[in-house]
């Protein structure tokens, strides 16, 4: 359906690469941090990891929840759709 499509449209790619680019940027803005301020990364290890972990699960939650979205979008459309004559439907348009 392509309304669905267009207000609500189907992620691309995989859930890993969505957590891939979650850990990414993660890692990116804690780097561009510790550079300004000066900051060693080394001894956050730990913590570092643990936020990357949690940005990973981020990314993955978004993928589903915009999956949700248009699985949702696109029921609604279809349920919009008039039955034809007789209650049959013959395909598409």
């Amino acid at each position: 359906m392509k309304a669905a499509s267009a207000y609500a449209p189907p992620p691309e790619g995989s859930a890993i690469m969505y957590g891939l680019v979650g850990s990414s940027l993660f890692a990116m803005t804690a780097w561009g941090v510790a550079e300004f301020y000066s900051l060693s990364l080394l001894p956050h290890l730990a913590a570092l990891e643990a936020f990357a972990l949690g940005s990973f699960a981020v990314g993955v939650w978004l993928r589903r929840r915009r999956r949700i979205l248009h699985d949702d979008a696109y029921r609604a459309e279809l349920a919009q759709r008039k039955p034809r004559q007789g209650g049959q439907d013959n395909g598409p348009g």
